[in-house]
């Protein structure tokens, strides 16, 4: 019971950071300077996306709960693992599920019944705000649980356990990171980096519905050619 409390107030913790997040893009002076695209969101935008956005979010504390509950046996709660053992299995369950994200989020678009009746939904926010990464069709978000699945029974396969510490940290970073690349601005320290998805990155797929499917990393965009870029007058 421990563990799945544990984990459910992680996600909890990072749904409320996103809707002080969201308020702040949303209503704050600071994020029109910010801004990747220039239009401004329309007056409605919030109240009308928050019922989808809260249903699914309940949703997800539910299934955490219950999952982590059902399978706490397969994790270790107590302690904190050596460095070398967090790095791998952090590495394992994060490039797994990027990886699915990709295939995922790539078929969505490739597959017009896919795109039409599941994926339409999320793209009806041409210009996002953080809470965006869960304005999406519950089934997209429940097919979206695979890949940490898949990220969780490769690390017991290998270690016959996963620690606690890995996948709480995975959480926030995952969250963390959908919602900035939804937050619609540029973000100052994603320029620096090489292989991470930016805000930029993740607009311009809203924006061109088109390319740039990877989620936390451009890795397999790289790879398999999708990715797009749009020339950008940087804003001093």
């Amino acid at each position: 019971m421990k563990f799945a409390l544990l984990s459910l107030m992680v996600q909890i913790s990072m749904n409320i950071l996103a809707f002080g997040y969201s308020w702040l893009v949303l209503y704050a002076k600071f994020r029109k300077e910010a801004a990747i695209q220039p239009k401004d969101y329309k007056e409605d935008v919030f109240p009308n996306r928050i019922p989808l956005i809260s249903l699914n979010i309940l949703l997800i504390w539910l299934f955490a709960f219950s999952s982590f509950y059902v399978f706490q046996d397969f994790f270790i709660l107590e302690g904190f693992p050596g460095i070398g053992v967090f790095v791998i299995q952090f590495l394992m369950f994060f490039l797994i599920d990027d990886a699915w994200f990709y295939l995922m989020h790539r078929s969505f678009h490739e597959f017009p019944f896919l795109m039409q009746h599941i994926h339409k939904r999320h793209h009806t926010a041409s210009k996002p705000f953080p809470l965006d990464y869960m304005y999406v069709h519950p089934l997209e978000w429940m097919l979206g649980m695979i890949g940490p699945a898949l990220g969780i029974v490769a690390i017991m396969l290998v270690y016959g356990q996963m620690y606690a510490w890995p996948l709480w940290i995975m959480i926030m970073f995952r969250n963390l990171h959908e919602m900035q690349a939804h937050s619609g601005l540029r973000a100052t320290w994603t320029r620096y980096t090489v292989l991470l998805g930016t805000s930029d990155h993740h607009d311009h797929h809203h924006s061109k519905l088109k390319g740039n499917f990877g989620s936390i990393t451009r890795i397999w965009d790289l790879i398999f050619g999708t990715e797009i870029e749009e020339k950008r007058k940087a804003k001093s």
